[in-house]
């Protein structure tokens, strides 16, 4: 009987080491998540919430607010903003737009 409280007593000593070292790295592993990568994380998400409101401003050319959103005209003043974006885009004239290469042989 003592041989065998010897021998489990000797094996518990062997196993619990290693579920000790395992919780501890296991442990270390998830402070470097939270401490680390969560607020990484957040901030890629930060990024890509402005770069979406970025996106979606308009500036009034009338009084200069700059309004969040598709609004056809400004909220403040009434100025409308579709046609200052549409007059814009117009004015541009394609042969500007394009630009045209020629091709040379390298030696």
């Amino acid at each position: 009987m003592s041989k065998n409280l010897f021998t489990y007593s000797i094996i518990m000593l062997l196993i619990i080491p290693i579920f000790g070292i395992n919780f501890v790295v296991n442990f270390i592993g998830n402070i470097f998540i939270i401490i680390i990568l969560v607020p990484i994380l957040l901030l890629i998400v930060a990024l890509l919430i402005f770069s979406s409101f970025k996106k979606n401003t308009q500036i009034c050319t009338n009084c200069g607010l700059t309004i969040i959103g598709d609004y056809e005209s400004c909220i403040y003043c009434g100025n409308s903003l579709t046609s200052n974006s549409i007059k814009n885009n117009e004015s541009n004239k394609t042969s500007e737009a394009i630009i045209e290469i020629d091709a040379e042989e390298v030696n």
